[in-house]
Protein backbone atom coordinates (compact mmCIF):
# COMPACT_ATOMS: atom_id res chain seq x y z
CA UNK A 1 0.00 0.00 0.00
CA UNK A 2 1.33 3.69 -0.65
CA UNK A 3 3.16 5.68 1.83
CA UNK A 4 0.44 6.87 4.50
CA UNK A 5 1.93 9.10 6.38
CA UNK A 6 1.34 12.84 5.90
CA UNK A 7 2.85 15.96 6.64
CA UNK A 8 5.55 18.45 5.52
CA UNK A 9 8.12 16.58 8.42
CA UNK A 10 7.62 13.10 7.02
CA UNK A 11 7.05 13.92 3.03
CA UNK A 12 7.20 16.29 0.62
CA UNK A 13 4.85 16.50 -2.94
CA UNK A 14 7.05 16.90 -5.16
CA UNK A 15 6.51 16.62 -9.50
CA UNK A 16 8.71 14.79 -11.08
CA UNK A 17 10.36 16.63 -14.28
CA UNK A 18 9.95 15.68 -17.55
CA UNK A 19 12.18 14.18 -20.24
CA UNK A 20 12.63 15.04 -24.10
CA UNK A 21 11.60 12.18 -26.37
CA UNK A 22 11.26 9.11 -23.88
CA UNK A 23 11.73 5.90 -25.37
CA UNK A 24 11.00 2.12 -24.19
CA UNK A 25 14.12 0.36 -23.21
CA UNK A 26 13.20 -2.84 -21.21
CA UNK A 27 9.95 -3.75 -19.62
CA UNK A 28 9.83 -6.71 -16.94
CA UNK A 29 6.11 -9.26 -18.27
CA UNK A 30 6.42 -10.53 -15.05
CA UNK A 31 6.03 -7.45 -12.51
CA UNK A 32 3.66 -6.10 -15.31
CA UNK A 33 1.32 -9.16 -14.07
CA UNK A 34 1.66 -7.86 -10.27
CA UNK A 35 0.26 -4.53 -10.91
CA UNK A 36 -2.33 -5.64 -14.44
CA UNK A 37 -0.95 -4.64 -16.98
CA UNK A 38 -1.76 -5.90 -20.23
CA UNK A 39 1.21 -5.92 -22.55
CA UNK A 40 1.15 -6.17 -26.55
CA UNK A 41 3.47 -8.68 -28.28
CA UNK A 42 6.80 -6.91 -27.60
CA UNK A 43 6.37 -6.92 -23.58
CA UNK A 44 5.37 -3.07 -24.01
CA UNK A 45 2.45 -1.74 -22.29
CA UNK A 46 -1.03 -1.99 -25.03
CA UNK A 47 -1.97 1.07 -23.52
CA UNK A 48 0.95 4.08 -24.35
CA UNK A 49 -0.51 6.15 -22.02
CA UNK A 50 2.43 3.99 -19.74
CA UNK A 51 5.24 6.22 -21.89
CA UNK A 52 5.32 9.42 -20.60
CA UNK A 53 3.60 8.35 -16.77
CA UNK A 54 7.02 6.18 -16.60
CA UNK A 55 9.27 8.57 -17.88
CA UNK A 56 8.07 11.21 -15.30
CA UNK A 57 6.42 13.06 -17.88
CA UNK A 58 2.51 12.72 -17.15
CA UNK A 59 0.42 12.12 -14.22
CA UNK A 60 -2.54 10.24 -15.47
CA UNK A 61 -3.08 7.39 -17.84
CA UNK A 62 -6.33 6.06 -19.63
CA UNK A 63 -6.96 4.41 -16.06
CA UNK A 64 -4.79 5.04 -13.14
CA UNK A 65 -4.58 9.31 -11.89
CA UNK A 66 -1.41 9.83 -9.65
CA UNK A 67 -2.28 12.96 -8.23
CA UNK A 68 0.13 13.35 -5.16
CA UNK A 69 3.27 11.79 -6.11
CA UNK A 70 5.95 12.31 -2.61
CA UNK A 71 9.67 11.87 -1.76
CA UNK A 72 9.91 10.71 1.89
CA UNK A 73 12.25 11.93 4.39
CA UNK A 74 14.38 9.34 6.16
CA UNK A 75 18.13 9.33 7.86
CA UNK A 76 20.66 6.79 8.69
CA UNK A 77 24.06 5.63 9.23
CA UNK A 78 26.17 5.66 5.76
CA UNK A 79 29.85 3.40 6.16
CA UNK A 80 29.17 3.34 10.47
CA UNK A 81 28.86 6.86 10.75
CA UNK A 82 25.82 8.94 11.50
CA UNK A 83 24.70 10.99 8.28
CA UNK A 84 21.65 12.86 9.77
CA UNK A 85 18.42 13.98 7.53
CA UNK A 86 18.60 12.42 4.44
CA UNK A 87 15.86 11.30 2.37
CA UNK A 88 14.42 10.35 -1.07
CA UNK A 89 16.85 12.46 -3.38
CA UNK A 90 16.07 10.85 -6.53
CA UNK A 91 13.13 8.40 -6.24
CA UNK A 92 9.38 9.80 -6.48
CA UNK A 93 6.83 7.89 -5.45
CA UNK A 94 3.82 8.45 -8.17
CA UNK A 95 1.04 6.34 -5.45
CA UNK A 96 -0.33 3.20 -4.98
CA UNK A 97 -1.43 1.08 -7.85
CA UNK A 98 -2.64 -3.34 -6.92
CA UNK A 99 -1.05 -3.12 -3.53
CA UNK A 100 1.89 -1.80 -5.00
CA UNK A 101 4.10 1.62 -4.37
CA UNK A 102 5.35 2.76 -7.86
CA UNK A 103 8.16 4.73 -7.52
CA UNK A 104 9.96 6.53 -10.26
CA UNK A 105 14.04 6.38 -10.01
CA UNK A 106 15.92 9.17 -11.58
CA UNK A 107 12.72 11.06 -12.80
CA UNK A 108 14.49 14.37 -11.22
CA UNK A 109 15.52 16.71 -8.05
CA UNK A 110 13.19 16.89 -4.53
CA UNK A 111 13.65 18.41 -1.59
CA UNK A 112 16.08 15.78 -0.68
CA UNK A 113 18.25 15.82 -3.30
CA UNK A 114 20.97 18.17 -1.90
CA UNK A 115 23.74 18.32 -3.95
CA UNK A 116 22.62 15.51 -6.80
CA UNK A 117 20.48 16.16 -9.98
CA UNK A 118 17.87 14.05 -9.26
CA UNK A 119 18.59 11.88 -12.26
CA UNK A 120 19.39 8.10 -13.32
CA UNK A 121 21.59 7.37 -15.65
CA UNK A 122 20.88 4.23 -18.71
CA UNK A 123 23.78 1.88 -17.52
CA UNK A 124 22.67 2.13 -13.44
CA UNK A 125 19.36 1.51 -14.81
CA UNK A 126 19.68 -1.43 -16.85
CA UNK A 127 21.75 -2.52 -14.01
CA UNK A 128 19.33 -2.53 -11.62
CA UNK A 129 16.71 -3.96 -13.81
CA UNK A 130 18.27 -7.12 -14.57
CA UNK A 131 19.67 -7.55 -10.64
CA UNK A 132 16.19 -6.74 -9.21
CA UNK A 133 14.34 -9.48 -11.81
CA UNK A 134 17.05 -11.60 -11.78
CA UNK A 135 16.89 -11.99 -8.29
CA UNK A 136 13.19 -12.23 -7.57
CA UNK A 137 13.62 -15.43 -10.24
CA UNK A 138 15.99 -16.45 -7.50
CA UNK A 139 13.31 -16.56 -4.97
CA UNK A 140 14.97 -13.94 -3.07
CA UNK A 141 12.83 -11.21 -1.40
CA UNK A 142 13.40 -7.59 -3.28
CA UNK A 143 11.83 -4.88 -4.76
CA UNK A 144 10.67 -4.96 -8.34
CA UNK A 145 11.65 -3.34 -11.87
CA UNK A 146 8.70 -2.34 -13.94
CA UNK A 147 10.70 -0.69 -16.54
CA UNK A 148 13.69 1.53 -17.97
CA UNK A 149 12.27 4.65 -20.14
CA UNK A 150 14.97 6.11 -22.07
CA UNK A 151 15.98 9.68 -23.43
CA UNK A 152 18.75 11.22 -25.03
CA UNK A 153 18.69 13.87 -22.28
CA UNK A 154 22.25 14.54 -21.81
CA UNK A 155 23.60 13.35 -17.02
CA UNK A 156 27.01 14.36 -16.50
CA UNK A 157 28.73 11.42 -14.25
CA UNK A 158 32.07 10.42 -14.94
CA UNK A 159 31.64 10.85 -18.40
CA UNK A 160 28.72 12.32 -19.74
CA UNK A 161 25.88 9.67 -20.65
CA UNK A 162 22.30 9.58 -21.40
CA UNK A 163 19.20 9.91 -18.81
CA UNK A 164 17.05 6.83 -17.72
CA UNK A 165 14.09 6.98 -15.69
CA UNK A 166 13.61 3.39 -13.76
CA UNK A 167 10.38 2.20 -12.32
CA UNK A 168 10.38 0.08 -9.20
CA UNK A 169 7.50 -1.30 -7.14
CA UNK A 170 7.80 -2.84 -3.84
CA UNK A 171 4.46 -3.20 -1.23
CA UNK A 172 6.71 -0.94 1.01
CA UNK A 173 9.77 1.88 0.53
CA UNK A 174 10.06 1.67 4.37
CA UNK A 175 13.58 2.08 5.57
CA UNK A 176 15.17 1.72 8.98
CA UNK A 177 16.35 4.82 8.13
CA UNK A 178 12.52 5.99 8.54
CA UNK A 179 12.79 4.77 11.94
CA UNK A 180 16.08 6.21 12.72
CA UNK A 181 15.04 9.71 11.35
CA UNK A 182 12.17 9.96 14.44
CA UNK A 183 14.02 8.24 16.89
CA UNK A 184 16.76 10.86 15.96
CA UNK A 185 14.46 13.36 16.78
CA UNK A 186 12.82 12.08 19.33
CA UNK A 187 9.58 12.49 17.72
CA UNK A 188 7.55 9.46 19.46
CA UNK A 189 4.31 10.29 18.07
CA UNK A 190 5.61 10.21 14.76
CA UNK A 191 7.34 7.29 15.68
CA UNK A 192 4.59 5.46 17.05
CA UNK A 193 2.35 6.69 13.55
CA UNK A 194 5.24 5.00 11.32
CA UNK A 195 5.07 1.36 13.21
CA UNK A 196 1.33 1.21 13.16
CA UNK A 197 1.22 2.02 9.84
CA UNK A 198 3.27 -0.86 8.82
CA UNK A 199 1.65 -3.44 11.74
CA UNK A 200 -1.39 -2.35 9.86
CA UNK A 201 -0.22 -2.62 5.99
CA UNK A 202 2.91 -5.66 6.87
CA UNK A 203 2.62 -6.84 9.89
CA UNK A 204 -0.89 -7.66 11.28
CA UNK A 205 0.12 -10.66 13.07
CA UNK A 206 1.95 -8.44 15.36
CA UNK A 207 -1.18 -6.59 16.07
CA UNK A 208 -2.79 -8.70 18.35
CA UNK A 209 -0.33 -9.14 20.86
CA UNK A 210 1.12 -7.65 24.81
CA UNK A 211 4.06 -6.09 22.86
CA UNK A 212 3.59 -5.23 19.76
CA UNK A 213 6.50 -3.18 18.82
CA UNK A 214 9.00 -5.67 19.94
CA UNK A 215 7.54 -8.55 17.99
CA UNK A 216 7.35 -6.01 15.11
CA UNK A 217 11.18 -5.65 15.44
CA UNK A 218 11.60 -9.53 16.08
CA UNK A 219 9.89 -9.73 12.60
CA UNK A 220 11.98 -7.50 10.89
CA UNK A 221 15.10 -8.95 12.21
CA UNK A 222 14.12 -12.47 11.43
CA UNK A 223 13.44 -11.43 7.78
CA UNK A 224 16.39 -9.45 7.20
CA UNK A 225 18.42 -12.14 8.69
CA UNK A 226 17.08 -14.71 6.29
CA UNK A 227 17.56 -12.44 3.33
CA UNK A 228 21.21 -11.71 3.81
CA UNK A 229 22.01 -15.67 3.82
CA UNK A 230 19.82 -15.76 0.72
CA UNK A 231 22.16 -12.95 -0.47
CA UNK A 232 25.67 -15.21 0.53
CA UNK A 233 23.76 -18.83 -0.90
CA UNK A 234 24.16 -16.86 -4.09
CA UNK A 235 27.59 -14.42 -3.68
CA UNK A 236 25.25 -11.77 -4.36
CA UNK A 237 27.43 -8.23 -2.60
CA UNK A 238 25.18 -5.32 -2.31
CA UNK A 239 27.90 -2.77 -1.86
CA UNK A 240 26.28 -0.12 -0.16
CA UNK A 241 24.47 -1.51 3.77
CA UNK A 242 23.88 1.61 4.83
CA UNK A 243 21.05 1.49 7.33
CA UNK A 244 19.00 4.05 5.23
CA UNK A 245 19.10 1.32 2.41
CA UNK A 246 17.84 -1.67 4.44
CA UNK A 247 13.75 -2.35 4.25
CA UNK A 248 11.88 -3.16 7.07
CA UNK A 249 9.91 -5.62 5.17
CA UNK A 250 13.40 -7.61 4.22
CA UNK A 251 13.58 -6.98 0.67
CA UNK A 252 16.67 -6.36 -1.33
CA UNK A 253 16.95 -2.76 -2.25
CA UNK A 254 18.81 0.35 -3.60
CA UNK A 255 20.68 -1.48 -6.17
CA UNK A 256 23.83 0.69 -6.55
CA UNK A 257 27.78 -0.77 -6.92
CA UNK A 258 26.40 -4.43 -6.33
CA UNK A 259 28.36 -7.57 -7.75
CA UNK A 260 28.58 -11.39 -7.75
CA UNK A 261 31.52 -13.52 -6.89
CA UNK A 262 32.99 -14.73 -10.24
CA UNK A 263 34.69 -17.08 -8.49
CA UNK A 264 35.16 -17.45 -5.04
CA UNK A 265 36.92 -14.62 -2.57
CA UNK A 266 35.07 -14.23 0.93
CA UNK A 267 36.86 -10.66 1.38
CA UNK A 268 35.37 -9.75 -2.30
CA UNK A 269 34.75 -6.18 -2.29
CA UNK A 270 32.11 -4.57 -5.25
CA UNK A 271 32.21 -1.02 -4.12
CA UNK A 272 34.96 1.14 -4.83
CA UNK A 273 34.39 3.59 -2.30
CA UNK A 274 34.12 0.75 0.34
CA UNK A 275 38.21 1.33 0.91
CA UNK A 276 38.13 -0.50 4.34
CA UNK A 277 35.97 -3.29 3.27
CA UNK A 278 32.94 -2.26 5.50
CA UNK A 279 30.38 -3.87 3.41
CA UNK A 280 32.62 -7.13 1.87
CA UNK A 281 31.25 -10.09 1.20
CA UNK A 282 31.90 -11.85 4.45
CA UNK A 283 31.11 -9.19 6.21
CA UNK A 284 27.24 -8.70 5.42
CA UNK A 285 25.96 -10.67 7.75
CA UNK A 286 27.59 -8.94 10.51
CA UNK A 287 26.40 -5.17 9.06
CA UNK A 288 23.13 -6.39 8.37
CA UNK A 289 23.02 -7.61 12.37
CA UNK A 290 24.70 -4.13 13.15
CA UNK A 291 21.58 -2.34 11.11
CA UNK A 292 19.35 -4.44 13.15
CA UNK A 293 21.05 -2.82 15.91
CA UNK A 294 20.24 0.56 14.71
CA UNK A 295 16.67 -0.48 14.39
CA UNK A 296 16.64 -1.46 17.89
CA UNK A 297 18.18 1.94 18.86
CA UNK A 298 15.29 3.82 16.85
CA UNK A 299 12.51 1.67 18.67
CA UNK A 300 13.49 1.51 21.92
CA UNK A 301 10.51 4.29 22.89
CA UNK A 302 8.50 2.13 21.24
CA UNK A 303 9.48 -0.92 23.69
CA UNK A 304 9.52 1.48 26.56
CA UNK A 305 5.98 2.12 26.52
CA UNK A 306 4.62 -1.71 27.18
CA UNK A 307 8.08 -2.63 28.62
CA UNK A 308 9.09 0.42 30.70
CA UNK A 309 12.84 0.05 31.47
CA UNK A 310 13.23 -4.13 30.26
CA UNK A 311 13.13 -2.39 26.76
CA UNK A 312 16.54 -2.76 25.98
CA UNK A 313 16.81 -5.72 27.80
CA UNK A 314 14.36 -7.47 25.60
CA UNK A 315 15.34 -5.82 22.31
CA UNK A 316 18.79 -7.21 22.95
CA UNK A 317 17.68 -10.74 23.73
CA UNK A 318 16.13 -10.52 20.22
CA UNK A 319 18.99 -9.17 18.64
CA UNK A 320 20.91 -11.99 19.88
CA UNK A 321 18.74 -14.79 17.98
CA UNK A 322 19.74 -12.54 14.76
CA UNK A 323 23.56 -14.75 14.06
CA UNK A 324 21.24 -18.36 15.04
CA UNK A 325 18.16 -17.82 12.62
CA UNK A 326 21.17 -16.68 10.03
CA UNK A 327 23.14 -19.75 10.53
CA UNK A 328 20.56 -21.87 10.24
CA UNK A 329 19.02 -20.77 6.91
CA UNK A 330 22.69 -20.52 5.54
CA UNK A 331 23.44 -23.96 6.65
CA UNK A 332 19.86 -24.93 5.13
CA UNK A 333 20.61 -22.93 1.62
CA UNK A 334 24.20 -24.36 1.31
CA UNK A 335 23.28 -28.49 1.84
CA UNK A 336 20.89 -28.37 -0.70
CA UNK A 337 23.42 -26.68 -2.36
CA UNK A 338 25.51 -29.41 -1.89
CA UNK A 339 23.16 -32.43 -2.19
CA UNK A 340 22.80 -32.98 1.62
CA UNK A 341 19.77 -33.81 3.03
CA UNK A 342 20.02 -34.04 6.93
CA UNK A 343 21.23 -31.28 8.90
CA UNK A 344 23.91 -30.33 10.68
CA UNK A 345 24.60 -28.62 13.87
CA UNK A 346 23.83 -25.13 13.75
CA UNK A 347 27.39 -22.84 14.22
CA UNK A 348 26.99 -19.24 15.00
CA UNK A 349 28.70 -16.50 13.47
Amino acid sequence: MAFTLTGDDVCQSTLPTSIPDPCWVAFSPSAAKLVNIPLNENNFPLDQSWLPVLAGNELSTSKHQFSNPIATVYSGHQFGVWAGQLGDGRAILLGDIAGQELQLKGAGKTQFSRMGDGRAVLRSSIREFLCSEAMYALGIPTTRALSIVGSDLPVRRETMETAAVCARLAPSFIRVGHFEHFASLQNIERLKELADSLMQQHYPDCLDVDNPYLVLFKAICERNAKLVAQWQAVSFCHGVLNSDNISVLGLTMDYGPYGFLDQFQIDHICNHSDRGGRYAYHRQPQIMHWNMACLASAMIPLVELQSGEAAQNLLREVLEEFPVIYAQTWQDLFRKKLGFLYPMKVMSL
